[in-house]
């Protein structure tokens, strides 16, 4: 008899047997090709959480699962773990970059704009590492994702602000309405702590402590899922009580920073808030943002004499090559930093 007709069809010399339950039970075999994608993700959230993973890492993960979840349903393709090759993850990968669209705002002049690099390397990053604990916890014999490549993530120029940019952007907070002086509040902040959007409406009386006078910013909450401690000034711990305390009378909340209609402020409204400041300050062409905030309180940091590794643990990066990213000197402060530093300054002409 040909050998080849006893097999399925697949060259099984040198495979692990299927996992009986018991020996005799031929019913027990493991079944592979009924397995979906959704089976294997909760086997690989249980793992994730057995290794004390937060709560935001958690849900980024399911986002990013129910993504390529998306991306199959749209193109008619199978949940089956079998069903899925590296082409279909590499399409994925193209659809991103060429045909993903999630807000309005990402279409210029009527083309269709995809995601950047680093949101989409964000979600592959996250199929691979799905593969990678499958297959080192025995649940899943090849890795689909593995000769994927992430692409190539431009390197992060943001230039800080200027003082002059910043005082533009406090003097078109109106501090006499509620809006206004939050406005400012958070620009202060993100000055003085250089908190991400996220980590910034997350906020709450708790945070604080106005006696040490510090922010904690919790692991559910920081981006990458690790607790830090960050010193806040007087001056902007004194706004920060200032805020909370109307919030409790007008909203009875003691969450930092509320919209007018008493809600917790979310990133997108951030987003739209400093929009609208920008404009009030006549800062035309020039960014401005949380994002910006952050590099501009690293800028001033270094300036005024701090060290990178102490900056490297108020941001809350693990590599220093990030922390380098985030001090962009533009001309202006390259020259200045020449006047004061130069070695042909203590020499006579």
């Amino acid at each position: 008899m040909d050998k080849r007709s006893l097999s399925s069809g697949r060259d099984t010399r040198g495979r692990k047997r299927a996992m009986l339950s018991d020996e005799s039970g031929i019913t027990d075999i493991k079944n592979y090709s009924k397995v979906t994608i959704h089976d294997q993700f909760k086997k690989f959230l249980d793992i994730k959480r057995s290794e004390g993973i937060s709560e935001r890492r958690k849900k980024d993960l399911l986002n990013d699962k129910g993504y390529f979840v998306n991306f199959l349903k749209s193109k008619g393709y199978s949940e089956l773990m079998e069903d899925v090759t590296t082409s279909i993850i590499r399409e994925w990968s193209i659809e991103m970059q060429e045909q993903y669209v999630v807000y309005q705002t990402h279409v210029r002049g009527g083309k269709r704009k995809g995601l950047a690099p680093v949101t989409i390397n964000g979600r592959i990053k996250t199929i691979k590492h799905f593969y990678n604990v499958l297959m080192e916890n025995g649940l899943w014999e090849r890795n689909e994702a593995a000769p994927v490549k992430l692409l190539k993530q431009p390197i992060d120029t943001v230039e800080g602000l200027t003082e002059d940019q910043v005082r533009a952007l406090l003097r078109a907070c109106k501090k006499s309405t509620y809006t206004g002086f939050r406005d400012f509040t958070l620009i202060m902040l993100g000055i003085d702590c250089g908190l991400r959007a996220g980590e910034l409406v997350a906020l709450n009386e708790k945070s604080f402590d106005f006696e040490i006078g510090v922010v904690k910013v919790d692991d559910e909450i920081a981006k990458n899922g690790k607790a830090r401690i960050v010193p806040v000034s007087r001056k902007v711990l004194n706004l920060i009580q200032k805020l909370l305390t109307e919030n409790k009378i007008n909203f009875g909340s003691d969450h930092v920073f509320m919209t007018a209609y008493g809600q917790t402020m979310t990133t997108k409204g951030i987003v739209r808030q400093f929009g609208t400041i920008r404009k009030n300050a006549g800062l035309n062409g020039v960014k401005a943002s949380c994002h910006v905030l952050r590099h501009t309180f690293a800028k001033f940091y270094i300036q005024n004499g701090g060290d990178a590794f102490t900056l490297q643990k108020l941001l809350g990066h693990s590599r220093m090559d990030i922390v380098r990213m985030y001090i962009q000197m533009n001309a202006v402060d390259i020259a200045e930093a020449h006047r004061r530093f130069s070695p042909a300054n203590k020499f006579r002409v």
